[in-house]
């Protein structure tokens, strides 16, 4: 008999449905070839619920009908001697129920109408602590349990208890990724919301510039179109993204600055030099504005009209665990004091101390605009 007990626990460990936590099916499995190792009548598999005041019936089988079924509850206030004693044992074992008074509370509710003599209960345990019971019964004859019986009544607990966790964790990981699905579904609607949003809010700027009575007036639709278009590239990169939350800064950057030089329609080289990065969108958005601003500020103020082989450069590249990004001309420079009142210092400034980064302008040499913040 020694022999077959370690059979049927070597084919039941090494059942598929104890790893991919079928639980449902692996319990078909486990009940069928332990009923017939031990040689008994009925098997059955016990879960506690409601604060471990309800025994409910996982599985039955017993060999007289060979069908599995599931049987009523056991409750605490029935039986509070048997579940204090159940949840204080590892084991318990009868080999006459009639004669233990431990079973006085079970006889007349469940043993005698199931014509049950003998029996072994062993509790389940999940992270120390009881989720419920395995039972082994003998019907109509007697049974004396062995002490190997015990040990492999044992082993076939601890299988059950693993399975149970295998399943509780194969739930929780698909109730995880339909919450990750639902975020990202959410997430894309939202950027692709923003975005069309963005793209009514220019749209009604420009119709407002198209009123303006000035040039002056003009002007500045011009410059708050630019900045909104800068903030709108972000969320369609995101849009067409497998990552929601980051972006890839190399492209983001050559889109602003290929939109300013069609709008402004100056015949400027652009000169890239843009390392593949990927950025958070918190950090991607104050680097956008900067961009604009430094280069818009270039298109403006950097270049008469006679100036002949002008260029922009942007370039992006991590250095020493920063991230750098140099935005530059070779116009005419400009004036400190005509910087502060005007170029858009102050935003820049403060859109570098959001990303806990330094913004500092060379102008010996026209205009050097460099952006570093930590990776």
């Amino acid at each position: 008999m020694i022999l077959g007990y370690f059979e049927a626990i070597e084919a039941l460990a090494k059942s598929k449905n104890i790893i991919n936590g079928e639980i449902e099916t692996f319990s078909e499995e486990l009940l069928r070839k332990a009923m017939d190792a031990l040689e008994c009548n009925r098997t059955n598999i016990w879960v506690f619920k409601n604060n471990n005041s309800e025994l409910s019936n996982f599985l039955s089988f017993q060999d007289i009908t060979g069908q599995f079924t599931k049987e009523a509850s056991l409750y605490r206030k029935d039986l509070p001697k048997y579940f204090s004693y159940l949840e204080k044992n590892e084991v318990i074992i009868s080999n006459n129920v009639e004669e233990d008074s431990l079973h006085e509370e079970l006889f007349s509710i469940y043993l005698n109408p199931n014509n049950i003599v003998s029996l072994i209960d062993i509790p389940l345990r999940s992270d120390g602590q009881m989720i419920g019971v395995v039972c082994f019964a003998s019907t109509f004859q007697k049974r004396e349990w062995k002490i190997e019986d015990q040990k492999f009544a044992m082993s076939i607990a601890s299988l059950i208890s693993l399975a149970m966790e295998s399943a509780e964790k194969n739930r929780y990981q698909e109730k995880l990724e339909r919450a990750v699905t639902q975020k990202e579904i959410l997430l894309s609607e939202m950027n692709h919301r923003v975005k069309n949003n963005l793209s009514l809010i220019i749209g009604l700027i420009n119709l407002q510039s198209n009123k303006a009575q000035s040039a002056e007036e003009r002007q500045r639709f011009h410059d708050l179109r630019h900045k909104l278009y800068s903030i709108s590239r972000v969320q369609e990169n995101l849009h067409g993204s497998s990552d929601l939350n980051k972006i890839e800064l190399h492209h983001y950057l050559h889109e602003i600055v290929t939109n300013l030089n069609e709008s402004f329609g100056k015949e400027i080289a652009i000169k890239f030099k843009l390392s593949p990065l990927f950025l958070d969108i918190t950090k991607a958005i104050p680097c956008g504005l900067i961009a604009n601003e430094a280069i818009t500020n270039s298109y403006k103020f950097a270049f008469n009209e006679c100036a002949e082989a002008s260029q922009i450069s942007i370039s992006s590249e991590v250095t020493n665990n920063e991230i750098v990004i140099v935005i530059e001309d070779n116009g005419s420079g400009f004036i400190p004091k005509k910087a502060e009142a005007g170029l858009g210092m102050e935003l820049m400034n403060d859109l570098a101390k959001q990303i806990d980064g330094s913004l500092t302008i060379d102008s010996s040499k026209g205009t050097r605009v460099t952006l570093s913040f930590p990776v």
